[in-house]
């Protein structure tokens, strides 16, 4: 049996109402997005900031995934930054190019979050 973190089904349920798709994309298969942590839930220190919506982007599996490896991030105009340990080959069959960004739900209650993914999670060298 898997086990859940508690309030992971309400983040998941904030995410989807504050994004309705895909934080990048707008996919609105949300069977296949991951309910993704900006800071990770580790990291937090209180339940508004495991909770919250600012802290939390919706992504299709592959954004996801190297979010969460520090392969991509956003600044703080919501646009993407690539690490330069992904390759450019595995980028382009990722569909991952300097042009993606966050879709306008983005807001800037997001942005202490996304600078500690900044400073603590992506890959900048």
């Amino acid at each position: 049996m898997i086990k859940t973190r508690v309030g992971q089904g309400p983040f998941r349920d904030a995410l989807i109402k504050r994004w309705g798709g895909c934080s990048v994309t707008s996919c609105g298969a949300h069977d296949l997005l991951i309910a993704s942590h900006i800071k990770p839930w580790s990291k937090c220190t209180t339940p508004a900031e495991r909770l919250g919506a600012a802290n939390g982007l919706l992504l299709t599996p592959n954004l996801d995934r190297l979010f969460d490896r520090g392969l991509i991030t956003f600044d703080d105009r919501f646009r993407v930054r690539i690490s330069p340990r992904l390759r450019p080959g595995d980028a382009l069959h990722l569909n991952v190019h300097q042009n993606l960004r966050l879709t306008s739900k983005a807001d800037k209650d997001m942005l202490p979050f996304l600078e500690y993914h900044w400073q603590h999670v992506f890959k900048a060298t």
